[in-house]
């Protein structure tokens, strides 16, 4: 596993972070050092040095709150590696992650504040667009309907540049979730449904994830991309993983990330929303047990895309070229604009 997935950071309170680490990652003495420039340590600037060869944490206090910080975690062996937080704590924000640091290809790493990816934002507070100023988001890639948007409208900071790219939340039919909600008894019947809309996402929206592709290649400009539809999970989890394969990123990682938002998705929050939206009665609790699977984050929902690519395409970076377009230069291109 990489180690970048061994390696927690959170912030707790306004200035303070808890560091975490797995036994193994480090050798010897570990020095951190904090920076609010990912690309600037101050070599003297140490705030935490212990040793550190077996599981452990360590608290650090940053000097201003309001902004976000980078952890440079070095050791005796002179093994170091870049570290933030991967979810940023918005209190109305939904699944709102940074995926920067994973290990990619030719020994670089997805850089960090670079691409974000989330779920809607329409219900950001003042603090929370404060914060999502200082990202420095230039442009969002959209995977929701019209009637989405519409519903969980959000109006974000300086004005990013918004990007369609429509995908439908189902197997070829808008009501495809009511139509089985409507007729399913049993959760595997709902477990089923969700990994063929997975295997659907890959096989019948080649043109919108061409489409994202090409937006990532013209978006050379500095600042950041964000990524996301309602949940941030589905449509969004496909494009990521899309990305992240694309710059080399192993599997086993991008599944990692896929299912961070068991984590991040506040699925509890969201069960009246969705009994609702599909007409579920919750008689004695059986509604909740029956969407639950379309609320939950499962390996298998991505395996089920992974599968479609090799099935149909034999593998990976056939699919990549052939059904997506990248050939070599269009991947280095790609890899130029967001590892490092």
């Amino acid at each position: 596993m990489d180690s970048i997935c061994q390696i927690g950071i959170t912030k707790n309170g306004i200035d303070k972070y808890l560091l975490e680490w797995g036994a193994g990652v480090f050798k010897g003495v570990l020095l951190v050092q904090i920076s609010e420039n990912v690309e600037n340590f101050d070599d003297d600037a140490i705030v935490v040095s212990k040793q550190a060869e077996r599981k452990g944490f360590a608290s650090v206090i940053a000097p201003n709150g309001s902004k976000r910080f980078y952890f440079r975690l070095s050791d005796s062996s002179g093994f170091s590696i870049v570290s933030a937080e991967r979810a940023l704590g918005f209190s109305g924000g939904i699944n709102f992650r940074d995926i920067g640091g994973y290990a990619a290809t030719g020994g670089r790493r997805v850089s960090w504040s670079r691409i974000f990816r989330s779920g809607h934002l329409s219900n950001l507070t003042v603090s929370d667009l404060d914060f999502f100023t200082n990202l420095n988001v230039r442009r969002v890639c959209d995977f929701r309907l019209v009637e989405e948007r519409e519903k969980e409208n959000a109006r974000l900071p300086n004005n990013p540049e918004l990007i369609t790219l429509e995908i439908m939340p189902g197997v070829g039919d808008p009501r495809y979730f009511h139509k089985l909600f409507q007729k399913a008894t049993h959760v595997e019947e709902v477990v089923v449904a969700m990994r063929t809309m997975m295997s659907y996402l890959i096989s019948d929206n080649l043109q919108s994830y061409k489409n994202f592709f090409d937006e990532l290649l013209n978006h050379s400009a500095k600042g950041a991309l964000l990524i996301n539809c309602s949940a941030g999970k589905e449509r969004t989890g496909i494009g990521v993983a899309l990305l992240l394969r694309a710059l080399g990123v192993p599997q086993e990682t991008v599944l990692y990330d896929f299912m961070l938002s068991k984590i991040y998705f506040p699925a509890e929050l969201e069960v009246d929303r969705v009994l609702e939206k599909y007409g579920v009665s919750n008689e004695e609790g059986k509604g909740v047990k029956l969407i639950w699977p379309l609320l939950e984050t499962r390996e298998s929902y991505l395996q089920s895309a992974f599968e479609t690519v090799d099935s149909v395409y034999g593998s990976m970076d056939n699919f990549l070229e052939s059904g997506l377009g990248l050939d070599k230069l269009r991947l280095a291109e790609l890899r130029r604009l967001y590892t490092a």
